[in-house]
């Protein structure tokens, strides 16, 4: 049938823009912001009345609006910053697509009032629903104020989706939080029905302006990243693996001062941090990657959270490269800087854990500064399970199990990368009966686990049998491990890369090879441990992300005693 497909009123269109650029209050606050920032404000007052659902006032002293630009600046597709297709891909404004003040405007009821710098009057624009209901001149100072009213009155399934107004309002928190992170250069203040929420005042500081919005207990756990290869500059700060939180939403990533969250940063991120902290556990990062413009398309999403970089592969690289520089340090327990140096291979002599840990020290490379572990002093063991240490700043406890398990993962890890995992043939091969499913699966895993210096074949039906281990498993409970194994890979399927597999296994080889809680160990073994934690480049965390050691200094026990 014909006049099925119609074209929408002006009305209508304006509308379906606005939900994909105004999603709640906060969305608003982060466009008009954003629109403040580019018209070069020094001075950032946002207002906010019941979570924004009331009332939004953005006032900014930046450069203002001529009267025909700002009734032009409410209509689609207007812009300032955009004239030809070649722009799109060289933005480096906030703000750019032309649609933020219709899309506001459109279910809102929206005042503009703006002048600019030398003339005499303002403007006062006043519109309804997207229609201008009066145009007048203003006084006021320099700069915009824009206040929306009664956002979503005509849209009222919109407005049902809106959340109570302290959630509105921890949104808005968050945009203001992010985009004044990157502005230091701005006075920022955030006001919700009278109270002042955020005062963020111009500093040339930075870690001012982290100290205020991040406050001082996060200021303290953060340690500088900095990073430059050929156009690609990467700084910022990151938590120590230790200090996480349970969401990313401490995770602030900017690329050339535009807060984004994007899949690939966050993921390159998180591979950084891989083997260091546990499960669903995030940390807290403040990162600023400025790239050239035309290497990245900041116009892949309504609302600009994502981009799409020229060279994904490389920016992802640089990102792992550089917090895994820092990372790798350790800077939060001693002030040093770690010569990384080569692991020794494990001795291919058959011997128990015992032996092992207490090789030789003299086949570990010297350093030429005082290493950290290895200038703990050892008091005793405690429980058979932490080794209780003193040093210059208090007492240092090791967890035994996850420092050795750390040691032998970096030593299986290394020697897979180098296709050199010392293994040992089994005298008399093992028997393993699987059940049906899992002996399948196994099937298609053996390559994977031959890699790694575990030989295991099949012996007809669902029998296998254990032929080589890596040395450093000699004497261990084989059909446990294979069967821990089969656990942590089988629900991924697929769907889980090769290198993510090789690394479960090692992860899980470690953990059965590693000395374990409620061992005794001898003073030369505990030695031994602890020289070989300074051989590692991540001896603050097991490889399940679990912490290997805790301080309490000197000023914490006084305090507890009530001394000073």
């Amino acid at each position: 049938m014909p006049g099925k497909i119609k074209i929408l009123s002006e009305s209508l269109a304006n509308k379906i823009a606005a939900g994909e650029v105004v999603e709640r209050p906060a969305s608003v606050v982060k466009e008009l912001v954003e629109n403040s920032i580019d018209a070069g404000a020094k001075e950032i007052i946002i207002d906010i009345k019941a979570g924004g659902r009331r009332s939004i006032r953005v006032m900014d002293n930046g450069e203002g609006m001529e009267g025909d630009d700002a009734l032009l600046s409410i209509e689609r597709h207007s812009t300032s910053k955009v004239f030809r297709e070649a722009d799109l891909f060289r933005i480096n404004t906030m703000g750019f697509r032309g649609e933020a003040l219709p899309s506001i405007g459109s279910v809102s009821k929206m005042r503009i009032t703006t002048k600019p710098d030398g003339s005499l009057a303002g403007t006062n624009v006043y519109s309804e629903g997207g229609k201008i209901k009066e145009v007048s001149e203003a006084g006021c100072p320099k700069g915009t104020t824009i206040e929306v009213n009664n956002l979503f009155y005509n849209t009222p399934a919109r407005l049902k989706f809106l959340k109570t107004d302290n959630t509105e309002l921890g949104h808005i928190v968050d945009v203001v939080a992010q985009t004044a992170l990157a502005n230091p250069e701005i006075h920022f203040k955030l006001l919700h029905n009278g109270k002042v929420i955020i005062n963020a005042p111009i500093t040339k500081n930075f870690m001012n302006r982290m100290t205020e919005l991040l406050g001082r207990d996060v200021y303290e756990n953060l340690y500088e990243v900095l990073l430059t290869q050929e156009a690609i500059d990467i700084r910022g700060f990151i938590s120590e693996p230790n200090f996480t939180r349970s969401t990313g939403r401490a995770i602030y990533t900017y690329v050339n001062r535009r807060f984004v969250r994007d899949k690939v940063v966050n993921h390159a991120i998180m591979e950084a941090y891989r083997t260091l902290i546990m499960k669903n556990r995030y940390p807290v990062v403040i990162l600023f990657i400025n790239i050239p413009v035309h290497w990245v398309d900041v116009n892949v999403h309504p609302t600009k959270r994502e981009v799409r970089f020229k060279e994904q592969q490389k920016v992802h690289d640089l990102i792992v490269e550089a917090l895994q520089g820092t990372l790798r340090k350790a800077p939060w327990i001693k002030e040093r800087l770690v010569i990384p140096y080569e692991i020794p291979p494990v001795d291919s002599k058959v011997e128990d854990h015992r032996h092992r840990i207490a090789e030789a020290p003299s086949v570990y490379s010297s350093s030429p500064l005082p290493l950290f572990f290895s200038s703990l002093i050892p008091i005793s063991q405690v429980k058979d399970t932490y080794i209780l240490c003193s040093c210059d700043e208090g007492l240092i406890l090791v967890d035994q199990h996850a420092a050795h398990e750390r040691i032998i993962f970096e030593a299986l890890k290394e020697g897979h990368l180098k296709s050199n995992v010392v293994s040992q043939g089994l005298l008399v091969p093992q028997h393993i009966e699987l059940g049906y499913r899992e002996a399948r699966f196994l099937e298609k895993h053996t390559s994977k686990l031959s890699e790694v210096g575990l030989e295991v074949e099949p012996f007809g039906g669902d029998t296998f049998i254990v032929k080589s281990v890596p040395q450093i498993l000699i004497n261990k409970d084989y059909r446990q491990l294979i069967m821990d194994i089969i656990d942590g890979l089988y629900p991924y399927g697929k769907s889980f890369k090769l290198e993510e597999s090789i690394e479960k296994i090692l992860i899980l080889m470690a953990c059965h090879g590693a000395i374990k809680a409620n061992q005794r160990l001898s003073p030369r073994e505990i030695e031994t441990l602890l020289q070989q934690l300074d051989s590692v480049v991540s001896s603050t965390n097991c490889p399940h992300g679990r912490p290997i050691l805790r301080k309490i200094t000197y000023q914490e026990i006084d305090r507890m005693f009530k001394r000073g």
